[in-house]
């Protein structure tokens, strides 16, 4: 069965066929493939990129956060290619100018001077500024009113509707007074 030694392992892409024996009760031994100092540098970046788009405005400036954003990398035999889009084709030239100093931005966060970047026209997403819901032992409970208490109300309110129109709209306007007479009862 063919399996990975290590991380190190994994991002050399070497694959060994040793079986590893486990000990009684089924743990496994304390790994004596430790990461090394190289493993870590090369672990490092990938670690970091989790935390590149919380890190955007920080590292480029908040106007130029709010137009850019990062979209992709890759590692190649010159280095780390992080690829940044940019929403408007119109604020491509003028972000490109900035080329030099995003870049140097971004060596600083990753530690490592083999980072170049790539800025192309693309989607940018948007964080929601809306609250997140509520937990749900807070929410309360929906408004539910009786069919036979709208139909009272509508006829109350659509006493001289002669169209199916105005009668659907006696509905409408009765299941609206009462979801909100119902509303305006609740203790705060």
């Amino acid at each position: 069965m063919e399996k990975f030694k290590s991380v190190s392992d994994i991002l050399k892409g070497d694959l060994t066929e040793e079986k590893e024996k486990k000990p009684r009760g089924g743990r496994k031994p304390a790994d004596a493939n430790a990461f090394s100092d190289d493993d870590m540098a090369r672990i490092a970046p990938i670690l970091r990129l989790s935390s590149l788009e919380q890190a955007w405005p920080d590292i480029v400036g908040d106007a130029v956060a709010k137009r850019t954003a990062p979209a992709a990398c890759r590692f190649e035999d010159e280095g780390m290619v992080l690829t940044v889009h940019v929403e408007d084709p119109s604020l491509l030239h003028s972000i490109m100018f900035r080329k030099s100093q995003m870049t140097a931005s971004v060596r600083r966060f990753f530690k490592r001077r083999d980072v170049t970047l790539e800025i192309k026209t693309g989607k940018i997403p948007h964080r929601s500024s809306a609250k997140p819901p509520l937990p749900v032992y807070k929410r309360r409970a929906p408004v539910v009113i009786p069919e036979d208490k709208v139909e009272e109300e509508a006829r109350r309110l659509g006493a001289g509707a002669e169209t199916d129109a105005d009668k659907e709209l006696a509905v409408a306007v009765a299941r609206l007074k009462l979801t909100f007479e119902r509303i305006l009862s609740r203790k705060n």
